[in-house]
């Protein structure tokens, strides 16, 4: 890049930076209305808050991203039969959902950090999805001494740390184009985020610093809060790092979708980092390979719209006026219920000692004879009562609250605490219909920023996962078959299930296990052993001393199957021997008289066929009936009914 090009970059960012500090008051008064703790006790006198705000963001967050829910795959694009789909999702789904996980990018913890951002500060939720890694030159062979070196010359690197990450950014670091007026901001020609960062971590990441730059700033000032007591760190960078289309400022560029990152650090003049996303790829005919990220890194959403603008407010900011109504009048309220405090009036003949002791509440109190009257009523003391609070000012809270609930679209029901108006059964459903249809459109737009965020996440995923870190989550053969299909030309459909979290607790994740167990065991197509493992798991034992691993199936005993008919065995006493025979080795007892019988019935047969004459040749019956080649030639069909035929 050059001088002039990295000027005119520099006054893109200054214009946008410009612009965005005039939304930062109004930001902060709405993250202080629900974070800033009030000063007890200003002027003498107890200030109250009515915690609306803090009370809202709790609902709200929860509501809108509960806990991160299953991700499913589906192909967009029809493939060819012989690519292994149906063993591959399984495994690409398995190995996203737990990367998103608490021990990989913790997608949780992101957006609900920067959803406090969404609800209370800016009305933006803004993550940042990326790769890291740290590589240090190979050493030299050992038989060769000489250092290995990459296929273009270049020494070869060794990874030695790596991550991949979704960190929530706050709307303080977030730059938009001045020009830009709309809140689809994958369309905006740059985005850009401001940070600090320590030298050597800069160097390690390879940035362009001089040898002799030790920084430029003690403090982060881009945050919420009091910058200017922050306490002072070791010298930083202070950078700003830009992802841009490169279509819109390089004529050489042709594919609106390629984007660029562009580092600079204040003090150096010229870019330490300009580079091709590394999370995209082109075709040779200049297209987006599958794998490749669709959007800017730079992930930023919202949940309303104003018409011809890329910012919108938050909820705390939209309700700002309610909320400070409403804490000034509670805390008129602490002040007149002070000044309506009961007063005691004493004579001054009492005596500074009990007017001590009343004044302290102490007692016992002894009773001058001169504090009552001849008729028994009081002359040294008096109290005079206190007034009642009026009605209307319980009824003016309500009012401030329901126009509360009215702008922010909920109530007691929706942030779960119960009612004590008293209202129809009719009028609850209508009121809960109602709120539910706000509320799942504020979920239904988040969810779609989760999915296009993950959507980008995968395809990080895609072009640096390593074999090593997919053989931890799937297994050897897992690990092998997800290497194999790891350039699959393939899009897939994102789609999550609103409600779904992967498990609420513990119980009911053992209880899903062994509902999986009841509901698969039988089946011949799943592997008993699978699911035993799995069930243990989650009941805590360990499923390898527990559960036998199945050996070679041994094959089946070889049945034979024999129908006797009993009377003609009789008839054949060779039959029945083999009957009985075969009967004895199932282990039935034959009785030796039975088999005794059969031997002489056997040897009188014999004798008796040796005295019959031998039997006449029998008849051998009538030729074979020969098929005709045309049956039709020898039916007699045509003639006159009832008329002979001569022949």
């Amino acid at each position: 890049m050059s001088e002039d090009q990295a000027k005119q970059w520099a006054t893109r960012i200054e214009r946008g930076e410009t612009n965005e500090k005039r939304f930062h008051d109004q930001s902060q008064r709405g993250l202080d209305s629900y974070a800033k703790p009030l000063n007890p006790k200003p002027s003498g006198v107890d200030q109250i808050n009515a915690l609306l705000g803090y009370r809202h963001v709790e609902s709200r967050t929860s509501q809108l991203y509960y806990q991160t829910p299953e991700i499913n795959l589906t192909p967009i694009e029809p493939q060819a039969p012989e690519i292994p789909l149906a063993q591959i999702l399984p495994l690409r789904e398995k190995f996203l959902n737990d990367d998103l996980g608490d021990d990989g990018a913790d997608l949780q913890e992101a957006m609900h950090e920067t959803l406090v951002d969404l609800i209370a500060a800016s009305g933006f939720v803004i993550t940042k999805i990326g790769f890291e890694q740290v590589s240090l030159p190979a050493g030299p062979d050992p038989v060769t001494g000489v250092a290995p070196t990459n296929p273009d010359g270049t020494p070869l690197e060794i990874p030695i740390w790596s991550r991949r990450f979704i960190t929530p950014v706050s709307s303080r670091k977030l730059i938009i184009p001045s020009n830009f007026r709309s809140v689809r901001f994958d369309q905006s020609p740059f985005l850009s985020v401001k940070g600090v960062i320590d030298v050597p971590t800069a160097r390690r990441m390879k940035w362009a610093l001089p040898e002799d730059f030790v920084g430029s700033t003690s403090k982060d000032d881009a945050t919420f809060g009091d910058t200017e007591h922050a306490e002072a760190i070791d010298p930083q960078c202070e950078y700003i790092e830009t992802w841009y289309k490169a279509s819109v400022y390089d004529p050489t560029v042709f594919n609106p979708e390629l984007y660029r990152c562009l580092i600079m650090v204040k003090g150096v003049d010229t870019p330490v980092w300009h580079v091709d996303s590394p999370y995209q790829s082109l075709t040779p005919e200049g297209a987006l390979t599958d794998d490749s990220m669709r959007g800017n890194p730079i992930h930023v959403g919202v949940i309303r719209n104003i018409t011809d603008s890329s910012h919108v407010p938050s909820d705390l900011v939209i309700g700002e006026q309610l909320a400070q109504e409403l804490n000034t009048f509670r805390t008129g309220q602490m002040r007149s219920r002070r000044s309506r405090r009961p007063v005691t009036l004493i004579n001054d003949r009492a005596g500074q000692n009990l007017i001590d002791k009343v004044a302290a509440n102490a007692g016992p109190v002894p009773t001058p004879e001169e504090y009552f009257d001849g008729q028994g009523g009081q002359r040294l003391l008096a109290i005079t009562p206190a007034p009642s609070e009026p009605r209307d000012n319980y009824t003016a809270q309500q009012i401030i609250e329901h126009d509360w609930q009215s702008a922010m679209g909920g109530g007691e029901n929706q942030s779960g605490q119960t009612n004590k108006k008293a209202t129809t059964a009719t009028e609850v459903k209508n009121v809960q219909a109602n709120s539910s249809a706000r509320a799942k459109k504020d979920e239904n737009r988040i969810r779609k920023y989760v999915v296009k965020l993950i959507r980008k996440y995968d395809a990080v995923v895609q072009r640096t996962a390593t074999q090593h870190e997919v053989m931890k989550v799937l297994g050897p053969q897992g690990a092998a078959l997800w290497m194999q299909w790891q350039g699959l030309p393939v899009r897939y459909a994102y789609k999550i299930q609103p409600d779904a979290g992967r498990f609420v607790d513990a119980t009911e994740y053992r209880t899903q296990k062994v509902n999986e167990y009841n509901l698969f065991r039988k089946d011949e197509l799943v592997e008993p052993a699978e699911l035993l493992t799995q069930v243990f798991t989650a009941l805590g034992y360990d499923a390898a001393k527990i559960v036998r691993k199945p050996g070679p199936p041994k094959p089946e005993p070889v049945k034979i199957s024999v129908t006797f008919n009993v009377e003609q065995a009789m008839a054949v006493p060779a039959e029945m021997k083999l009957l009985l025979s075969i009967l004895s080795q199932q282990g039935y007892q034959i009785p030796p008289e039975i088999s005794a019988m059969l031997d002489a019935t056997a040897h009188l047969r014999a004798d008796v066929a040796a005295m019959m004459p031998p039997p006449a040749a029998e008849h051998g019956g009538s030729a074979d009936r020969t098929e005709p080649i045309n049956k039709h030639q020898t039916e007699k069909t045509g003639g006159v009914q009832g008329v002979g035929r001569t022949m």
